[in-house]
């Protein structure tokens, strides 16, 4: 950038001339950067915010983050959030039975309730009771 203004002002060319001479786009010539900020400083707010949010997640955590003013790509924080291993463990859900357990009847006297629970039923005939198999 500094070539191109040298050039303007000791030989009085035009900016267009100029970036043509050096093989540099206008856009280039015009371009400002913008200033990022320190990666420090997000490491040290995003383990800040991981420590009081325990069951905060990356995509929330990112959030909070640009609700604060940082101007960040999510990509970026999930980057710091995987080197720091803050990886959120996944709490898994308990499991509920689709039926009520209710306690089997008890038989007053014998021969009163008969039950069997089949396995195995051969070609879903029962004539033959030797390929039945009930569970002990």
């Amino acid at each position: 950038m500094s070539a191109i203004k040298h050039i303007i002002e000791r030989f009085g060319l035009s900016m267009w001339k100029a970036c043509k001479m050096i093989g540099l786009s206008r856009t280039s010539f015009y371009y400002k950067p913008v200033s990022k900020p320190d990666e420090d400083i997000i490491i040290k707010r995003l383990k800040k915010l991981a420590e009081t949010r325990r069951r905060f997640g990356c995509p929330r955590l990112h959030i909070m983050l640009r609700r604060e003013g940082f101007k960040i790509n999510h990509k970026r924080t999930e980057r710091i959030y995987s080197q720091l291993g803050l990886i959120l463990r996944i709490r898994l859900r308990k499991k509920m039975s689709s039926q009520l357990r209710t306690e089997m009847p008890k038989p007053a006297y014998p021969n009163h309730i008969w039950s069997m629970d089949f396995i195995k039923d051969s070609n879903s005939r029962l004539m033959n009771t030797r390929h039945v198999r009930a569970r002990p």
